[in-house]
């Protein structure tokens, strides 16, 4: 009995304790609920409760992060009070709320986490710091706070930028004027070295006896090299420093002495100007175990080029799959090239690069001011004219959404791209809100066509674009009117018709009802300036926009993202049940991409419409249902690189 009672015991603290756990996981999960809905009041009461201000979320980022990069400055004040780690990285590119909060330009959080003992001169893992992402936004005031704490003028990214380069790069005028009159000398820089080396300083009269010789360029591609030494500055002698990049990022490629055949894929791994350099770090790999070798590349405007690669694969999967045991060895980050007679005869296409530069920008539409985010490939060189691509999402969608992911993705592969708000969303101008007008649209898709061409660095005679779900079918209109676009990637598109209008919205009579609403909801508007609103994704209200159980826009780790509105105008319904972008594939005569996919939502139409293409044209069919090509990462990264091929043949040629 005695033993019955304490077993007993022992059980009833056991659950006591797992209660307790479970409660404590309870409230962070709240606490880190309210940092995303920006509820400072439930986020005080969670902490007076007990929650952790050091919880992290499931991708490993913490709370005071989150609120950092919100620039919900009461937050960070409320999380630092509690104790939350002032330099704490989350998992997702070792970024520090300072860091974040600089590159978005909440200058208030910045002050606050720099009185808080924040490191001003902490770096992501791309090494870049507080300073170098406010410089690259614009963001004069944070600039001026983080140079008024001490941050490192000079401080270099893995790459080689500083602070001052990239604000040159963005024409950030106010930010250049600023950190030019907080430089101090330039360091003596290494670059890139095979081996550690040693470097003091010399005298200036012969700088290049101190530099050994340079392997690879400093892309950003990680294959890292031994540590090297050098000064950090001038007066100071030399430092342990970070290991630079030895392999770039980029895959344009040429003629070869060692070309793998046609056909074939291939892991790439590094670049080099120098031959004897190349050939070094092949015989190294050799000894790893890896079947590397040397092949033989001319880029335009920039020479000769050694590339470095492995294996020759009859499939890419074999290639990836190798790639994969690459990693094992410390070699990541690697890239798979498929040989073609193009490329193994000289041709630039497939430029790769790993990271961009995204700038925030506006432009003009029809007397509104549109707000949006440029994306620029870090291989961009100050003089340099580009092709564009403009991207959209789907309906009701803002650009941090779809539009936005592959605008980032495509400037990886060499383009300059643009994501924007179209007026009555997101931050753009236009009234009402939430209201979805596929005319409008098209005419902001025309005028961001304007917009680029007047930027200096776009070749204006090759601008493309590439929509996503209902983009497909406004931009499928532009093409079809204004020859400026020359070439269109439609993604898991939205093409409806009068028929297919009647199966997804309930029949004659579902199209009648809402189209009754919407002219009902017009009229109110037109006189008394009441909106009316109905959700636009609910999976309990049935007057919503949408209705079901559509996780991309119900997850706040998809599509439920804060930026995004919740509210559909009733009025847009006439217009957007009565749009039938099927009419404009007769009309357009510049090349089309369709990608589609059998468990997408229309894969009828695309093809319908695909056949009544007259131009240039291809339709390109691979897994995945309509909400896996919003932000999947294998149907991305699929549809990316076909819509790079399509664009690098059609805008580069």
């Amino acid at each position: 009995m005695k033993t019955w009672s304490r077993m007993t015991f022992v059980l009833a603290v056991v659950l006591v304790l797992m209660a307790s756990f479970a409660h404590a996981d309870d409230k962070n999960e709240k606490l880190l609920q309210a940092v995303k809905a920006g509820d400072t009041d439930t986020l005080n009461a969670l902490i007076a409760k007990g929650a952790d201000p050091n919880a992290k979320d499931i991708l490993g980022s913490p709370a005071l992060l989150g609120a950092a990069c919100a620039g919900h400055t009461g937050m960070v004040e409320a999380l630092l009070s509690a104790g939350a780690d002032v330099n704490a990285k989350g998992a997702l590119v070792d970024s520090t709320a300072l860091i974040c909060a600089a590159s978005e330009g909440h200058t208030e959080s910045v002050k606050v986490l720099l009185k808080a003992g924040a490191d001003v001169d902490a770096k992501n893992e791309y090494g870049q710091s507080a300073l170098y992402l406010g410089a690259q936004g614009c963001h004069t005031e944070c600039v001026k706070a983080l140079l008024a704490a001490g941050a490192d003028v000079n401080a270099e990214t893995m790459n080689g930028n500083t602070a001052l380069r990239v604000a040159e790069l963005m024409g950030c005028t106010k930010a250049v004027q600023l950190l030019k009159e907080g430089e101090v000398p330039a360091p003596i820089r290494a670059k890139v070295y095979r081996a550690p080396v040693v470097v003091t300083p010399g005298p200036k009269k012969s700088p290049e006896k101190v530099e050994p010789e340079i392997v690879a360029d400093a892309g950003n591609k990680k294959v890292y090299q031994a540590p090297v030494e050098v000064p950090s500055k001038p007066k100071k002698g030399a430092g342990k420093v970070k290991p630079e990049i030895v392999a770039n990022a980029e895959s344009e490629r040429g003629a070869a002495e060692h070309i793998p055949p046609v056909g074939t894929y291939t892991v790439n791994l590094a670049s080099s100007r120098q031959k004897q350099g190349a050939d070094r770090y092949v015989e190294e790999l050799k000894k790893q175990g890896v079947d590397a070798f040397r092949w033989e590349v001319n880029l335009p405007e920039k020479g000769r080029w050694y590339r470095v690669s492995a294996g020759r694969f009859s499939t890419r999967q074999e290639a990836v799959d190798y790639a994969k045991k690459l990693t094992q060895k410390g070699i990541s980050n690697t890239f798979i090239t498929k040989i073609t007679e193009s490329n193994a005869a000289g041709s630039t296409a497939n430029n790769v690069v790993r990271k961009v530069v995204k700038k925030e920008t506006s432009f003009m539409s029809e007397g509104l001011v549109l707000e949006g985010d440029l994306y620029l490939p870090e291989n961009y060189q100050e003089g340099d004219k580009m092709p564009a691509v403009i991207v959209g999402g789907s309906w009701t969608t803002v650009k941090e959404q779809m539009a936005g992911t592959y605008a980032r993705e495509l400037a990886k592969m060499g383009f300059i791209t643009l994501a924007f708000d179209h007026r009555f969303f997101g931050e753009s101008e236009g009234e009402p809100r939430g209201y979805e007008s596929p005319k409008h649209k098209i005419e902001d898709f025309k005028n961001a066509l304007t917009y680029l061409q007047e930027l200096p660095f776009v070749d204006e005679g090759k601008i493309g674009a590439l929509g996503v779900c209902a983009s497909s079918g406004y931009l499928a209109n532009v093409a079809a009117q204004d020859n400026r676009l020359k070439a269109t990637v439609l993604v898991a598109p939205w093409l409806l018709d009068a028929e297919t209008v009647e199966v997804m919205y309930g029949g004659k009579e579902g199209v009648q009802k809402r189209i009754k609403a919407g002219l009902d909801a017009k009229r109110q508007y037109e006189q008394t300036g009441k909106v009316q609103y109905v959700p636009i994704i609910s999976a309990t209200d049935e007057d919503a926009a949408m209705f079901g159980e559509y996780d991309y826009y119900l997850n706040p780790k998809r599509g439920a993202i804060p930026e995004w509105g919740r509210e559909f105008a009733v009025m847009s319904w006439p217009a957007w049940l009565e749009f039938n972008p099927m009419s404009a594939a007769k009309q357009i005569k510049s090349p089309v991409l369709i990608i589609q996919s059998e468990e997408a939502a229309l894969p009828d139409t695309a093809r319908a419409f695909y056949k009544d293409l007259s131009g240039k044209k291809e339709i390109y069919w691979m897994k995945g249902t309509q909400f896996d090509f919003y932000d999947g990462k294998e149907q991305v990264r699929e549809a990316v690189e076909k819509a790079s091929e399509f664009f690098k043949e059609n805008l580069m040629t």
